[in-house]
């Protein structure tokens, strides 16, 4: 073995070829719900384990949605309950 100081000097041997590269295994990742993302908490090629978070999303769209969607449920639950007439057996 031969330790040398770095240093800028001609390379004494070099290797041109091409060649194609696979991974072991693949994944698909599909989101389940969609925002904007806060963070990316994994780079690209980065090994994962399941369940763990790959993107932070923006928390004020969900909450935006479960806003305007409280009064619809509220509404139809009016609009859609039995009269107090209405018995199962009638």
């Amino acid at each position: 073995m031969e330790v040398a100081k770095a240093a800028n000097r001609p390379i004494a041997a070099s290797y041109t070829g091409t060649a194609a590269l696979e991974p072991l295994a693949e994944s698909q990742v599909v989101a389940k719900t969609s925002g904007v993302a806060l963070a990316v908490l994994v780079q690209e090629g980065q090994q994962v384990k399941a369940g763990q978070p790959l993107v932070r999303l923006d928390p004020d769209r969900a909450r935006l949605t479960v806003a305007h969607t409280i009064p619809s449920c509220a509404s139809w639950r009016t609009t859609t309950a039995a009269p107090s007439s209405w018995s199962p057996s009638s």
